[in-house]
This record gives C-alpha cells, structure tokens and sequence, in this order.
C-alpha cells in the first residue's frame, strides 16, 4: 500500500498543491540557503549600518533603503517566475504568475508609499514599508515554493521514471 497524501497531481487544488510543496521546501537545505541569502544577508544594507552605528544611520528600516531592497527583490522574484522554464512548475504556472505579477504592482505601490509617508507607522509601530516588506517574502515564499523541485518524488520518480 502506499500513503498518497503528500502526491501531487494536477487535478489538485492550488492551495493544497502549494502547501504540500511549501512542507517539502522547509525540509530542504536549498530553500533556507536561499531564504537567509535574499533576506539574512541580501538585507544587510537596511541593519548592519545602523548597528555598528555608522553616521547618518538612524533607523533600521529607512524606507528609501527599504525601497531600493524591495524592488530588487520583487523584480528578481518577477524575472524568476516569468522566465521559468514550463518544466519548473507544471502544476499551475499561470496561477503563481498571477499572484506574483499583482504582488509586485501592490508592493511597488506599498514601498512608494511608505518613501512619501517617511515610514509613519500605521498600526502596532509598522509602517507601509514594514507591511510591504512582509508581503514581499510572502510572495518570494510563494514563487519559490511552487517549482516541481518540491513536488514529492515517488520511488519511481527517483529511479527514472514509470517502467
């Protein structure tokens, strides 16, 4: 007998496919690899000068340099997911790239607002930039997780295929 629980296949519904996918990805060292690249060290602009305390460096989370990482970070997730090769994700591409496309416009829009409002906070001490900043690994967790690297292989699948 064997467990289909974790088995995606393309009748899934797109939640269920990218929670499965989502599951499989935090047990892989590569999806942490690349999460602590993009947002540990890739954000090392936004707090390392304030923490050493260097001159004109007053805030952590200075929107203009939160604006700058941001939109780096959305358009690299854009390029990703908008030239993947069909084969990376066969499951429902057309779904991700729709999230993604309407994440990067909204959070664009969220990044500018929070330069003109000089990072006000809106509620609990966070500001658009905060806010925007969230969401943006939410869609970097998004993209990333729905490639077929974190679809579950199958005995078969690790052997080469169905004989």
């Amino acid at each position: 007998m064997s467990d289909d629980s974790n088995t995606i296949t393309s009748s899934d519904s797109y939640i269920k496919s990218t929670g499965i996918r989502c599951v499989n990805a935090m047990c892989a060292l590569s999806f942490w690899r690349e999460f602590i690249a993009y947002f540990i060290l890739g954000s090392m602009g936004l707090w390392l000068p304030p923490f050493l305390g260097a001159s004109g460096a007053n805030a952590v989370f200075d929107p203009m340099n939160v604006l700058t990482f941001g939109l780096v970070t959305l358009f690299i997730i854009l390029e990703a997911r908008l030239f993947m090769d069909k084969n990376d994700d066969a499951k429902s591409p057309g779904v991700t790239k729709l999230i993604v496309l309407l994440g990067v416009i909204l959070l664009c829009i969220g990044y500018v607002k929070g330069v003109v409002t000089n990072g006000t906070p809106l509620f609990w001490g966070m500001g658009w930039v905060h806010i925007s900043l969230f969401f943006t690994m939410l869609v970097w967790l998004l993209n990333h997780v729905n490639t077929s690297r974190y679809d579950p292989k199958g005995i078969n699948e690790m052997l080469g295929g169905s004989v």
